[in-house]
This record gives C-alpha cells, structure tokens and sequence, in this order.
C-alpha cells in the first residue's frame, strides 16, 4: 500500500507527483489537470456551456465507440480496415476529453477523483 503521496508544482503548468512505499518509488510527470481542466471549461463555454447532467454520458459513449473500433481495426477484426497509432491516440485523446468534459459538467474534482482512484488500485494490487 503507498505510505506517502507528495506532489510538488512546477510553474502551475507540470505537476511532479511521488508516490513510495518500503519497496517501490513512483513518479508521474503531468500537466496540471486543473489547468487542462480550465481549458475544457473555457473550450465548451465557447460552444454554448456545458449540457444537462443526463446528457454528459453522451459524447463519452460516443467516443468510446469511435475508440474502440480503432482497436479492433489493429486487432486484425477489420481486415479491409487500417488504422494507425496517431489515429488510435486521436481517438484516445477524445476520450479523455469526453471524459473529462463529463466530470467538470458534473463538478467533480479531477484531480482528488484520479488520486482516489490510483490509490484503491495500489491498494487492491498489494492484495493479490
């Protein structure tokens, strides 16, 4: 299980989070998800605001599937189709951006949602 979590920003742009228990050191090196965060916000502010709450699922559903076909086309399920990975990582960037979108329509914290869950799943790993 992680014994300590210290995140150190850089300039409010790239956030260094350290995550380390008896055994293991981890790091991860990211763009401040508040900022990215803010960029979505003022992106859909631009196209008319966010939706309902009912309706925030939508476009993740959506691109779920735009996702998804992609990685059956390079699983070989496709065989008259050909993807690439800039076109899997397009459609993995708009699913993340879906998904995102979807929980700041929904106030949720980003940040404390994606930590909470890196946790449990440190946690369930030691487990096994």
């Amino acid at each position: 299980m992680l014994q300590n979590i210290k995140g150190y920003n850089l300039d409010n742009k790239i956030t260094l989070i350290f995550f380390y228990d008896n055994n293991d050191i981890f790091l991860i090196i990211m763009k401040n998800l508040e900022e990215i965060c803010l960029e979505i916000d003022a992106l859909i502010s631009q196209l008319g605001g966010y939706w309902s709450e009912e309706w925030l699922i939508q476009p993740v559903i959506e691109e779920l599937g735009e996702f998804s076909k992609e990685l059956q086309i390079k699983a070989g399920l496709h065989p008259l189709k050909h993807t690439s990975l800039e076109k899997i990582e397009e459609e993995f960037g708009d699913l993340l951006f879906a998904v995102l979108a979807m929980g700041r329509g929904l106030n949720i914290n980003i940040e404390h949602a994606l930590m909470t869950s890196i946790k449990k799943y440190d946690k369930r790993s030691k487990r096994e």
